[in-house]
């Protein structure tokens, strides 16, 4: 009676053992697919006093021989034109401080940011145009001295914000993120390559901008 009892219940424990199995293989499965990597903000800086949504434009400039928690110099753009900047803790000027562009400097920043240079660049692409520039023994050396220059710029664009580009799906959030590490030194050693050269200006106006007279201390 018992071994006929153990024989009718061994097929319903079987089946209970791989159901808990099975549960708690998808478990696993599902918990692997709903985990997405987090996102490391590249733009170090925040602002309370506005709204997310407004964001035109973050920048930041990321200083390769520091920690990645220090970076650089920081910037974030608004519809409004308002910019607000942040100096880190080992700067002289460490702080956050704000400003409204002038209506004109305005124009001239979004023309290129919008520019189909910026907005269709792709970093491979790029890479492999300087590459097949880059052919001669005497160049590749050269390539050796780069190591001093130790930035990378980071620039994020919201462009369906401000005047709307059309840019993706046209939506507001559609965001085109760009780095590029060393751009001082390609932009003097490639000058037929127009995507750095236009990337060089995007720097140079967001430089002038973070280094302005007419910024005031807000915090």
């Amino acid at each position: 009676m018992k071994s006929q009892f153990l024989t009718n219940k061994l097929p319903s424990l079987f089946f209970v053992v791989m159901f808990a199995i099975l549960v708690f293989v998808s478990g696993l499965t599902l918990s692997a697919q709903g985990a997405k990597p987090s996102a490391m903000p590249l733009i170090n800086i925040t602002d309370d006093t506005r709204h997310s949504e407004d964001i035109v434009l973050g920048y930041t400039q990321k200083l390769n021989h520091l920690g990645e928690s220090e970076g650089g110099v920081s910037l974030l753009l608004y519809t409004d034109r308002y910019v607000v900047v942040y100096y880190p803790a080992y700067m002289q000027r460490a702080g956050t401080y704000g400003m409204y562009l002038d209506e004109a400097v305005m124009t001239q920043l979004w023309l290129l940011l919008t520019h189909d240079d910026t907005l269709s660049f792709n970093e491979n692409a790029v890479r492999r145009h300087m590459q097949a520039l880059n052919r001669t023994k005497a160049e590749q050396l050269a390539s050796l001295s780069r190591s001093g220059d130790n930035a990378t710029m980071v620039i994020e664009i919201y462009p369906n914000r401000y005047q709307s580009a059309g840019f993706g799906d046209g939506q507001a959030d559609e965001m085109k993120q760009i780095a590029w590490h060393g751009l001082k030194w390609d932009v003097d050693k490639y000058p037929d390559v127009q995507e750095i050269q236009n990337l060089y200006q995007i720097h140079q106006m967001l430089h002038d901008i973070v280094k302005h007279k007419n910024l005031k201390h807000v915090e």
